[in-house]
């Protein structure tokens, strides 16, 4: 496992490519003012009206999609070995 705190966008773009990663939401998110939320990362889309990051956050059944933010505060890269 390979924690980054304060990713950018770029980290998670990289990562995302080649394999979904946990990614952080802080306090002051669209999740909750007072605590903050991990989430599974599977996608990213740049688009004229921002950065969004698309994942699975354990309230929905399908994939969800928030646009990156500050508050997107930690990163940890999952290897999963034989």
């Amino acid at each position: 496992m390979n924690n980054k705190w304060s990713p950018s966008f770029s980290d998670v773009k990289s990562e995302t490519n080649s394999r979904p990663c946990l990614l952080g939401f802080a306090a002051g998110s669209p999740y909750s003012k007072n605590v903050g939320h991990i989430t599974a990362c599977v996608g990213i889309r740049s688009a004229k009206s921002g950065q969004f990051c698309k994942f699975m956050d354990g309230w929905s059944s399908q994939v969800v999609e928030k646009q990156w933010g500050n508050y997107n505060d930690f990163m940890s890269k999952v290897r999963i070995y034989k």
